[in-house]
């Protein structure tokens, strides 16, 4: 079977998959992906449905393709199909355990804390690390839309850039409300200890 024949009955297969999903297309998805196959995690399903469709559209956009850059393309196509379809496959219930009494609750370590229950320094550490890490982010989505063959990849790209551009805005905020707060609190243990 020729590749074009294939296309389109990926394309059926596509839109037969599409048919089975949830009609609310903002339903949110609370799953992490791998990155190899999404490029964000809690997205809604829209969200996801537009970067399995543009896997297909990259994969019609291209002219010649050797079997292995097909099998490559079509394989990612499908494991994205697969773990989207897992996302919404409804879980069952987690069941208690089945002796109770003996089972410990597991400490939680300072790391898996959310960084809102961190105390102002670390948290100030962990706003840095997050601008850091945006930073890097932004600069890879600039290079990749700027080296993009395809325009498909060049907007994802783009739109990738502004949403960590949006986020990297948030975290500045938020490093300047936290270094505010804390000179604050510095000039008032000073005027405290001078005051005795």
């Amino acid at each position: 079977m020729q590749q074009q024949q294939l296309i389109q009955r990926l394309e059926e297969k596509l839109q037969a998959l599409f048919q089975t999903f949830p009609t609310d297309s903002k339903m949110p998805i609370f799953v992490r992906f791998d990155r190899s196959l999404f490029s964000e995690d809690f997205q809604d399903l829209a969200f996801y449905r537009q970067e399995i469709e543009q896997t297909f559209a990259y994969l019609k956009s291209l002219d010649t393709l050797s079997a292995e850059q097909f099998a490559f393309i079509t394989t990612r196509l499908s494991a994205q199909c697969a773990a989207l379809s897992d996302a919404l496959r409804p879980k069952s219930k987690p069941t208690a355990p089945l002796n109770p009494i003996n089972s410990k609750p597991v400490e939680s370590s300072k790391a898996a804390d959310p960084v809102h229950k961190l105390p102002p320094r670390e948290r100030l550490e962990k706003y840095y690390e997050a601008l850091r890490q945006l930073n890097e982010k932004i600069d890879e989505c600039r290079d990749a839309a700027q080296f993009a063959n395809d325009e498909a990849i060049r907007e994802l790209a783009l739109k990738r850039k502004a949403q960590y551009k949006l986020r990297r805005t948030k975290c500045l905020d938020a490093i300047e409300l936290l270094e505010a707060y804390l000179a604050f609190k510095e000039e008032k243990q000073k005027r405290k200890y001078y005051n005795k």
